[in-house]
């Protein structure tokens, strides 16, 4: 139809929203581990400003999550709205096993982390603004 109804979600937009939740779940492990190298700091401090972080603090992509998922599909010939996916009420997860390790090898090799104070990873967003080394 020329002009679509608007109350109906598009479904490649759905599966691509559900997409980055699965790829999100199998690099959680990675994040978690990089989180607790901090666990045990009687003080944080930000990987941006070097200031001390008090209350809660994000673990973020200096190169952002969303850009390395994208080179990812890129290289595999992966097109996030139409990849196959398992869905079970709100979880999902990739239907192809060789995919998801694929994807966990990937971000393993690729994705640099840094501690950011809450604030500063919401207003970061998805900017890219090279690496502090």
């Amino acid at each position: 139809p020329i002009f679509p109804s608007s109350t109906v979600p598009d479904r490649g937009k759905v599966n691509r929203k559900n997409a980055l939740k699965a790829l999100r779940s199998i690099i959680d492990p990675q994040i978690k581990q990089y989180r607790s190298r901090y666990s045990g700091q009687d003080v944080i401090k930000s990987s941006l400003t070097g200031k001390p972080i008090f209350g809660a603090y994000h673990v973020d992509h200096v190169y952002p999550f969303i850009r390395l998922v994208e080179e990812w599909c890129r290289e595999n010939g992966i097109d996030l709205e139409t990849l196959p996916l398992k869905c079970r009420g709100v979880e999902c997860k990739l239907q192809s096993v060789e995919m998801a390790e694929s994807w966990f090898d990937y971000h393993a090799f690729h994705a640099e982390l840094q501690i950011l104070d809450a604030s500063e990873n919401v207003s970061k967003g998805a900017r890219y603004f090279g690496r502090n080394k």
